[in-house]
């Protein structure tokens, strides 16, 4: 096939590039400093700053359409006003969120993967005093286990206060509320200066529907067919 790639953004990796921006996680630059060795290699028409649209894609005239155009965080499931400063785990690890900070709470999800433990030692390693909450009944449920005991040393050792079973009810200015995840029951108010937060993804797939019927051929893969993990979780 005489292949085009279509990157909206000014670099190829998309949220491989993000995650490999955690501490310990560098090593996730291998697989995308191949992947780019291998599309000069193959010769692939490779277009940065390019947004794929339906009138450039039927500009191209192409027999097959493959859309990976990922998923995008959805907002906090908590209110917040607008002098909180609240961001999302993509938006500091892809440095969309460079202010520093003196105190941060970093708000996992029950899954508990990589992505609170990246963004909370992403801060910590920078001098900011960091709070990992998850609802969960431990922090790291998902880090496979010959890696688990290693993360909660580096977290200790940068001063990461970890409290499980707690959920943030809203934020107003610097006091965030919280309380227990499993029974509701009001807890302490909090404050701090950044609350990052992990929320679910909703696919990418407007591309899909408005191009089906108008090629040959399309495939959707990826993140915009159902965000997941881009490692294997243990059972």
């Amino acid at each position: 096939h005489e292949v085009t790639l279509l990157e909206a953004s000014h670099e190829t990796g998309g949220q491989l590039r993000v995650a490999a921006a955690g501490p310990t996680r560098e090593e996730l630059m291998d697989f995308i400093f191949y992947l780019e060795h291998e599309l000069r290699r193959l010769h692939v028409d490779l277009r940065l700053n390019t947004p794929a649209t339906k009138e450039s894609i039927l500009g191209l005239n192409p027999d097959m359409l493959v859309v990976a155009t990922g998923a995008t965080p959805l907002a906090p499931d908590f209110p917040f006003d607008e002098d909180a400063r609240v961001v999302t785990v993509w938006d500091l690890l892809g440095r969309r969120a460079t202010e520093r900070r003196q105190r941060a709470i970093v708000l996992d999800d029950a899954a508990g993967f990589w992505h609170g433990i990246s963004a909370a030692e992403f801060l910590a390693e920078r001098g900011t005093v960091v709070e990992l909450l998850t609802p969960g009944r431990a922090v790291g449920m998902a880090i496979p286990f010959e890696s688990v005991a290693r993360v909660h040393q580096r977290l200790f050792a940068n001063g990461v206060t970890l409290r499980p079973m707690v959920r943030i009810e809203s934020v107003t200015g610097t006091t965030v509320r919280l309380a227990n995840s499993i029974s509701g029951t009001p807890l302490e108010c909090v404050e701090s200066d950044l609350i990052v937060v992990k929320t679910k993804q909703r696919a990418e797939d407007g591309l899909v529907h408005e191009m089906t019927g108008h090629v040959p051929a399309l495939i959707a893969i990826g993140d915009c067919v159902a965000p997941q993990a881009a490692e294997p979780r243990r059972p």
